[in-house]
């Protein structure tokens, strides 16, 4: 397989670390492996690193997977912060757009103690 996918438990949210690359083809099998690991836990708020990932995934591709995602996963969490470095960040950024369009509780960061700082926050602080 082109990437991994490792799990840890941390206090009130699922830790997801992904390594390898990520392209055309392979990006709705990474979204369901995702997604099967967060079922296996009873935790509501998801981090999912990227930063040791290259992906290259288009904009349409990511348009298409994310509005799939209620057929990928049976349930989504109700917050979920990606971490990614500064080359994905174009990418990501677009993802974290389509995503909240879609009714998703979404954010892409560069910095991990902001990227949890914002996940064990309040779904929608005013």
């Amino acid at each position: 397989m082109a990437y991994e996918l490792a799990t840890e438990k941390r206090p009130g949210y699922l830790y997801i670390s992904l390594t390898g690359d990520v392209y055309p083809g392979i990006a709705r099998a990474v979204a369901q492996d995702v997604f099967a690991a967060y079922e296996k836990t009873p935790l509501p708020r998801l981090l999912v690193d990227v930063t040791r990932t290259k992906i290259s995934v288009g904009f349409g591709e990511t348009v298409s997977l994310v509005s799939d995602y209620q057929e990928l996963g049976r349930k989504y969490p109700e917050k979920t912060a990606v971490l990614h470095g500064k080359s994905d960040e174009e990418a990501l950024r677009f993802y974290e757009v389509v995503a909240q369009n879609r009714g998703y509780t979404t954010k892409a960061f560069t910095d991990l103690e902001q990227a949890v700082a914002w996940l064990c926050g309040p779904v929608n602080p005013k």
